[in-house]
């Protein structure tokens, strides 16, 4: 299925628990960006001349999007079931 006919087949809860994991892979994309620059300063340790690792948005996306797929997949279908139990 092509992304646009399945973004189409989407329900309003869908879209949320898509939110809701948004919000989870962004939250563990900040933490491994931390952790990443806490073991690039200590290789550095008193370099002078070492560029400091920056965390751009870039970056911050290209590590959040697979990471929302990998989870809204892995755990999406279950959440939609039971949230929708408990609405409906």
């Amino acid at each position: 299925m092509r992304i646009g006919k399945w973004l189409n087949s989407l329900s309003g809860l869908d879209y949320i628990i898509i939110l809701f994991c948004f919000g989870f892979a962004a939250l563990l994309t900040h933490f491994i960006l931390r952790g990443i620059r806490q073991f690039y300063n200590q290789l550095q340790k008193d370099n002078p001349y070492a560029p400091k690792f920056r965390i751009t948005p870039t970056i911050f996306f290209i590590i959040a999007l697979p990471l929302t797929t990998g989870v809204y997949f892995t755990i999406g279908t279950m959440l939609t079931g039971w949230l929708g139990s408990i609405i409906h």
